[in-house]
């Protein structure tokens, strides 16, 4: 058995988070045997999978955890961490609860391979989730005024010219009297008419979308009880991890969500409205909330782990180095170094290069299993 080391400088992290996406899904699979794997179609590559468990007790449970991983392609690493910590000291623990449990490694394994936020089409899955047809149709005209600075059409020749261009755009707007969070909501929430731009919500349903859907909606038909964790990263205070609820179910779900998960120093119950988060179009918890029984209690959350901060210079950084992402992609790059620069840069936003972060990351995620999950499971 591993053991769980939290001092920071040491590397035995390393043994937890993977190297890759081949080396994430290959210790699912060892870990979970009884995976099974929808095959994602590409253009590109015929070996993506999203890989998945469906444990079912033999008694029948109301009861349904469901860990999502790698949505936004490179959060498959603390995805690949969390669910092999969950195997080694939680999985057979819950199965003594009479919990049924959905395990889902890398939902966009695209993006995890090839370090893209986005699918193969460019399509943000976490704002792809639609129920209503007609949020396709939906304009984002704060989008399309920023659509300059958002999507530049050409070369990436310098990361410190773009941040420099970006803060003054939006330090301008800011004295005009525009708020960050407004600007940010504008970006970030999601947009559905710029197939080359960032948070591209898509024109319809991804096949990932489709796949992840109907499982859901068949694995949760008469449950009255779910807990739904979406590992993310990116957004809040460094290491902390901060679980936001988008919307409740009923007014039992949200007191229980309260009773769950009183105030804590190992994470931090979060509103999409709080500073430096915003509410999305189309994200996976919203479609479990929406879709789930009726009467069922339902607890929907991202557990977002921040790796940039969310100060104001934090924010304008995440903003720049998910255009210059997109940029590079579309248009390229003036030459390798500036390639190299912008991958690593914008891979830190996800999966930070520091043994320090990774334990904390760790620590807390192994707390929020023990604590919250725990109490959830033996809750009636």
């Amino acid at each position: 058995m591993k053991q769980l080391i939290l001092v920071p400088f040491l590397t035995h992290t390393l043994a937890w988070f993977p190297a890759d996406y081949s080396e994430s899904r290959l210790k699912f699979r060892n870990n979970y045997p009884d995976y099974k794997s929808y095959i994602v179609p590409s253009k590109v590559d015929k070996d993506l999978t999203i890989d998945y468990v469906y444990h079912k007790n033999e008694i029948k449970s109301k009861k349904l955890l469901i860990i999502n991983t790698g949505i936004h392609g490179p959060e498959g690493y603390i995805g690949g961490a969390a669910l092999e910590l969950f195997k080694e000291s939680f999985y057979h623990k819950l199965q003594g609860q009479n919990v049924d449990m959905l395990l889902i490694h890398a939902m966009n394994p695209y993006g995890f391979k090839y370090s893209r936020r986005f699918t193969e089409n460019n399509v943000d899955l976490n704002r792809n989730q639609v129920i209503e047809p007609s949020i396709f149709k939906k304009e984002n005209e704060a989008y399309t005024n920023l659509k300059s600075m958002l999507t530049p059409e050409k070369k990436v020749n310098s990361i410190r010219g773009s941040y420099y261009n970006i803060f003054r755009k939006i330090i301008s707007m800011l004295f005009s009297g525009t708020k960050l969070q407004e600007i940010r909501e504008a970006t970030a929430k999601g947009q559905y008419h710029d197939q080359e731009g960032i948070f591209f919500g898509g024109s319809e349903l991804e096949p990932n979308s489709k796949f992840i859907q109907d499982l859901l909606k068949r694995v949760t038909r008469d449950r009255e009880d779910i807990l739904l964790l979406d590992f993310h990263t990116g957004l809040g205070d460094r290491s902390k991890l901060h679980l936001i609820q988008t919307s409740f179910k009923n007014d039992e779900s949200k007191k229980f969500l309260e009773d769950l998960y009183p105030e804590s120093n190992d994470y931090l119950v979060t509103t999409p409205d709080s500073p430096g988060f915003y509410k999305a179009d189309g994200d996976l918890l919203d479609f479990l909330t929406q879709t789930s029984p009726e009467k069922s209690r339902v607890i929907s959350l991202a557990a977002e782990f921040g790796t940039i901060g969310r100060g104001v210079f934090s924010q304008i950084s995440t903003i720049n180095r998910v255009i210059l992402e997109n940029q590079g992609h579309f248009h390229g790059y003036e030459n390798d170094k500036i390639q190299a620069d912008v991958q690593l840069y914008f891979m830190d936003l996800f999966n930070p290069r520091d043994y320090s972060w990774q334990a904390k990351v760790l620590e807390r995620t192994y707390k929020m299993f023990s604590g919250p999950v725990m109490k959830w499971a033996t809750k009636k």
